[in-house]
């Protein structure tokens, strides 16, 4: 869990995409659990998308629905509400179908193949999922043509803390945009372990599976990544398609995993 600051973040403000009326998110689902999927940043849809059969506001937004117009409004409360629904958001049935594709993969992997991980890990509510950036943007994150850079560094200070603790033993990276930014970040070094093995799609793209350590260059703290050059979610640009192909990158990735030895 990372400080409540975050929530009253303001420092990306005037960059491209900036809204001041999305939320930051610290996370989707279990803050403390031992696996971070790490993303690049939330989808504006948490705050501009009508969920098929949603029993609450038509808006997922915590501003609309606390009855706020700015984050700088909130309160304690509203902030502990917050904080319960990003924890929640799997178990409300509401969630966007962008993490459809990531629960089916990760129900791919031999629970046995986690060891200590195990628990949970084929229920995404037992994942943090976590963005590089907490800000949802608009346009979305792809569409922005600038200041990619500052807001990775303006969130630097909320990241390393979710990364670099007691309970998160395995980051796994979704997508190789994401790897990319990751090691950008001056506060900590990807050392690679293996060299990545490549897996040939449908498509005929090669999707690789990484085998890297993350060091924490001011703890000198290390946790193991994993993770896939091709996205695991959803994917507009059809990279990444459900069957056969899906099952020889988990298989991949769940050898990398027990060669861990976590």
């Amino acid at each position: 869990m990372v400080d409540s600051a975050v929530f009253f973040c303001s420092k990306c403000r005037g960059l491209q995409g900036y809204t001041e009326y999305f939320i930051p998110v610290e996370a989707f689902g279990n803050s403390r659990a031992p696996v971070v999927m790490l993303s690049l940043n939330p989808s504006h849809r948490e705050y501009t998308s009508i969920r098929p059969g949603a029993k609450t506001h038509p808006l997922y937004s915590p501003l609309n629905n606390d009855g706020k117009s700015a984050r700088d409004c909130l309160n304690r409360d509203q902030i502990q509400r917050i904080r319960n629904r990003q924890r929640d958001y799997f178990q409300t049935g509401e969630h966007l179908d962008w993490f459809d594709p990531a629960e089916r993969f990760l129900n791919m992997i031999d629970t046995d193949s986690w060891g200590p991980l195990s628990f949970g890990i084929n229920h995404l509510e037992n994942v943090a999922n976590v963005d590089i950036v907490k800000c949802p943007t608009d346009p979305v994150w792809g569409n922005i043509k600038e200041d990619h850079d500052a807001y990775i560094s303006n969130c630097i200070p909320w990241l390393i803390p979710q990364l670099f603790n007691d309970h998160v033993k395995l980051i796994f990276v979704n997508g190789s945009g994401v790897y990319k930014a990751l090691k950008t970040l001056t506060d900590l070094r990807i050392r690679r372990v293996e060299k990545p093995q490549s897996v040939k799609l449908d498509s005929g793209a090669n999707c690789e599976v990484y085998y890297d350590k993350v060091f924490d260059l001011f703890s000198d703290k290390f946790v193991f990544l994993t993770g896939t050059s091709c996205r695991i979610s959803k994917d507009h640009y059809g990279q990444f398609h459900e069957g056969p192909q899906r099952e020889r990158v988990a298989e991949v990735v769940e050898n990398v995993i027990q060669r861990m030895g976590l």
